[in-house]
């Protein structure tokens, strides 16, 4: 009996031993699952945000270009289509029967006319893609858009950078394309007497700040749609878009001021 009992005993504690085991198991096995079902629900997450996001990205893709038909289509009509009416009214005055003097006072207004048109034309296209941006890169580019600015309205144009920063053509795009919109933005509606524009390439990336003097905006105006204007939330997309970041400052009556934040590859920082 006392040997059956001394057996009986190390059984029991094996048994025992198998059973806490299996719990064990089983335990350690729900809890995969639970984690499994947890971190597929998470990948599930981050796969809409991701969808949705780029759903945003093309959506305001989409909204940027009409609002950039829209310019081009006022351009084309406020100034070379007006211009080109008024040519027609005068060459359908000339007249061989009309004094001399009168006669060439229309040709030469009609010539005037046309150059007009044709220089409106070539502002327009070089506003849809500048040549220099194209040959000479992103710096010349926007010195000469400063430069048209401050020769045409004005204003005190000022764009400083301590040294071109190597970028790729469609950074170089984006960036050009952010700053027509900034600085049209402030034409035709900040009422502003200066524009600054500076470029500083660090060892960490590439910093720039935008700022006007102007009447300033709300800042829950700029994320409006884009179709209500360029608002923050499509001018976040385009810098996030070329791995940027970007911050926003304004209050009536003192301006604005964007900092624009580029992070550029490794190889391309300065030591």
């Amino acid at each position: 009996m006392d040997s059956t009992n001394e057996l009986g005993l190390p059984v029991f504690l094996i048994l025992c031993g198998i059973l806490a085991m299996l719990l064990l198991a089983m335990a350690v096995i729900s809890f995969f699952m639970v984690y499994q079902r947890r971190l597929f629900k998470q990948q599930d997450d981050v796969q809409k945000l991701e969808t949705d996001y780029q759903r945003s990205l093309v959506e305001l893709a989409f909204e940027t270009q009409e609002i950039e038909r829209k310019r081009i289509a006022s351009d084309l009509h406020d100034a070379v289509g007006s211009v080109l009416s008024a040519t027609k009214i005068y060459l359908h005055q000339l007249d061989p029967s009309l004094s001399p003097e009168y006669f060439k006072e229309l040709k030469n207004d009609s010539t005037d006319l046309i150059d007009n048109a044709i220089d409106q034309i070539r502002t327009i296209s070089h506003n849809m893609y500048p040549p220099n941006l194209e040959h000479l890169g992103l710096i010349q580019a926007t010195a000469d858009l400063f430069h048209r600015i401050q020769k045409m309205d004005g204003l005190e144009a000022d764009f400083i950078y301590n040294v071109a920063p190597e970028l790729s053509k469609s950074q170089e795009l984006t960036l050009f394309r952010i700053f027509q919109e900034l600085t049209n933005n402030t034409l035709k509606h900040a009422k502003a007497s200066c524009i600054k524009l500076h470029l500083h390439k660090g060892s960490d990336g590439l910093k720039i700040k935008y700022q006007d003097d102007g009447i300033g905006i709300d800042p829950n105006k700029l994320n409006q749609k884009a179709s209500d204007g360029f608002g923050m939330k499509s001018i976040k997309s385009r810098v996030e878009s070329i791995n940027g970041s970007v911050q926003f400052s304004s209050s009536n009556g003192k301006g604005i001021e964007f900092d624009f934040f580029l992070t550029l590859d490794g190889d391309k920082k300065v030591s």
